[in-house]
């Protein structure tokens, strides 16, 4: 496990969930790779972005070790630990196996509205009891508490061996720059906004915590590595691409393509939700929606022979498992005779598990898609009721 100098961009990672409320861990492991691959510096795990404030005990532990385990020796990791309890916050210290852990950021606490002077006495109790070095954390937006720059440099000069930067998501430049230009030797300002990264950068900030490079770590990293090195006009280059990017809408066939990737029980509970909350929206979205049902009430046969003929016959066996009568005959009237005789000869009615089923049924779908691509036939068309073929 890396145990590294904290600098360039971090990422404060999501927690993601199943439909059902349950961290999903699959997802988690991807993000990770996904980011780290991205080219980002380090890992938070835990933070606020992580809806930390909302996971149970058991959970962090299980997010954290998840991290852990999937980030190796490639990037440092950070751990979030923050609360407006104090005595608490300390005593959960002992929750977490920390080796591999290089530092951890705890943000002020939230609702209490303490003033400066409690703000500082809860970072000192918190800094002398915290096994690792500190990185302060000022967000006022969430917490309802904004740490003026005499709270955080009084913080810093009187542990300079235990802190050794804040994440100021103020969204106040003079306030940062306040920070920066007294700051003692060693102490660094950190963005907490994606967006002024760039100007805090360029003023003397050391890097950014983002939320954004969840989904672009390459491109913000960009932003970051470029101004660090004074490469200004590359710097802002990339910072308007991504502002650029990050303004963009997802268009309702790409919400269609996202519910196509998930796994059939997430899509049809995401799908059911959506109709309950935007059925307007949910009507447009199944005319880009392909099901595997839409396959066999709207294709006509020619198409229906087309799409078996580019399928493996045991997948089309898999598939039909359970089927109507109706529509099995119909798939076998539109198999190749060779085919028709294979077909029943392995359909002798034995069981298979269902998620064996819904993937050979989402290859089905995903080879009608590839004929869209194709040109051999117009999806949005015949599941608004139009033509099919082009």
């Amino acid at each position: 496990m890396v145990v590294g100098k904290i600098q360039g961009t971090g990422v404060a990672l999501v927690t993601p969930f199943t439909v059902n409320g349950e961290v999903d861990f699959s997802a988690l492991e991807r993000l990770v790779n996904h980011v780290i691959d991205g080219g980002v510096n380090y890992l938070v795990a835990l933070g606020t972005t992580g809806e930390s404030v909302t996971l149970t005990k058991s959970e962090k532990i299980a997010v954290l070790d998840k991290i852990k385990e999937v980030a190796g020796d490639r990037v440092p990791i950070v751990l979030g630990h923050g609360g407006n309890n104090t005595k608490v916050l300390i005593e959960s210290f002992n929750d977490y196996n920390l080796e591999g852990i290089s530092a951890i950021l705890s943000v002020t606490p939230a609702y209490n509205k303490p003033t400066q002077t409690g703000l500082y006495e809860h970072y000192k109790a918190f800094i002398e009891a915290s096994p690792l070095p500190v990185i302060l954390y000022n967000v006022p937006g969430r917490t309802g508490v904004n740490m003026l720059p005499k709270t955080t440099l009084k913080i810093a000069n009187a542990f300079p061996d235990k802190v050794f930067a804040i994440k100021e998501a103020s969204g106040d430049l003079n306030q940062m720059m306040e920070i920066i230009n007294n700051a003692p030797e060693g102490f660094e300002v950190i963005s907490g906004d994606d967006g002024i990264t760039l100007p805090l950068i360029a003023s003397g900030g050391k890097g950014l915590i983002s939320v954004i490079a969840n989904a672009f770590p390459h491109e913000m990293s960009s932003v970051v590595n470029f101004s660090l090195e004074d490469r200004y006009t590359e710097a802002r280059k990339a910072h308007f691409e991504l502002f650029n990017l990050t303004k963009e809408t997802l268009t309702v066939k790409e919400v269609a393509e996202i519910l196509g990737e998930m796994e059939p029980d997430d899509e049809s509970k995401y799908l059911e939700a959506i109709s309950r909350e935007a059925p307007a929206l949910a009507d447009e979205i199944k005319k880009y929606h392909l099901k595997w049902e839409d396959i066999f009430e709207f294709f006509p046969d020619n198409i229906i022979r087309d799409l078996m003929n580019s399928v493996e016959l045991d997948l089309i066996a898999m598939g039909m498992k359970g089927m109507d009568e109706a529509i099995i005959s119909r798939v076998i009237e539109n198999l190749p005779q060779k085919k028709q005789a294979m077909y029943n000869d392995d359909l002798a009615g034995k069981p298979q598990p269902k998620r064996e089923v819904d993937n050979a049924r989402k290859l089905f779908v995903d080879a009608a898609k590839q004929m869209e691509k194709d040109g051999s036939l117009n999806l949005e068309d015949i599941l608004s009721g139009g033509e099919m073929i082009e």
